[in-house]
């Protein structure tokens, strides 16, 4: 919440509380369930979990706000749009995205249970587009723009079923816990090979920067402008 709170919840809330009309409720409820999330270290999804129950619940909140401001006695019901598919993963092992899918389809039944939304729990969500094991620093060059657009979401594993390099997916939001290791350790832990790959694929990184640095660098090159018109974009909330 260290992270999810200051990165989604805070803003939102802000915007919600300090809106004074229906139109501009219903502007924001619209945003939300537009609004992309990406882990690209997200291991078996804990923090996109998180980020899940946080955002059906500001979602709830909006149509608190709007029987607050209706003049009408009739209450508004909450119909829940924002749904999983909403967020993004990256992890290199094929295992931890597996798990997060499932994570990701615990969220929303408990969501629904919580605010009792009209939501149907089943049939559970296909994320298979959403969650792709990969690694998530060294982008394959050989794919252009246009082709990165369309392919990113292919599951890309070697001769041996290893994940190989994926490309990020287009995100307003990056949060997340990425691997943390001292520089001195990289080429033992990692090999050389890796380690000159990642070093020279982020050259403006020092080489002694820890290597979860390189997730704050990728992220801050990813992410849209986070502007007065749309300030709940380009906001990136990483443990490092």
């Amino acid at each position: 919440m260290k992270i999810v709170g200051s990165t989604i919840v805070r803003p939102w809330r802000e915007l919600i509380d300090d809106a004074t009309s229906i139109k501009r409720l219903l502007k924001l409820r619209k945003r939300l369930t537009e609004l992309t999330v990406l882990d690209p270290a997200c291991g078996s999804g804990n923090f996109l979990y998180i980020d899940y129950r946080e955002m059906k619940r500001l979602e709830a909140r909006i149509f608190e706000r709007i029987n607050e401001i209706s003049t009408r006695k009739e209450e508004q019901r909450m119909i829940g749009f924002v749904t999983a598919n909403q967020f993004y993963g990256i992890d290199i092992n094929p295992l931890g995205i597996e798990l997060a899918k499932v994570t990701m389809m615990i969220a929303r039944k408990l969501a629904i249970d919580e605010l009792k939304i009209p939501e149907r729990a089943l049939p559970l969500d296909n994320l298979n587009s959403n969650f792709i094991a990969g690694d998530a620093l060294i982008k394959s060059e050989a794919m252009n723009l246009e082709e990165d657009r369309r392919n990113w979401r292919r599951p890309l594993l070697d001769d041996q079923g290893q994940p190989v390099a994926v490309n990020w997916p287009k995100a307003d939001v990056i949060i997340g816990n990425p691997p943390f290791n001292g520089a001195k350790k990289l080429k033992p832990d990692l090999g050389p090979d890796y380690v000159n790959a990642i070093r020279a694929a982020y050259a403006d990184v020092p080489g002694m920067a820890d290597y979860c640095v390189l997730w704050f660098r990728r992220s801050h090159d990813h992410l849209p402008n986070c502007t007065a018109g749309d300030p709940v974009v380009g906001r990136a909330g990483l443990v490092g």
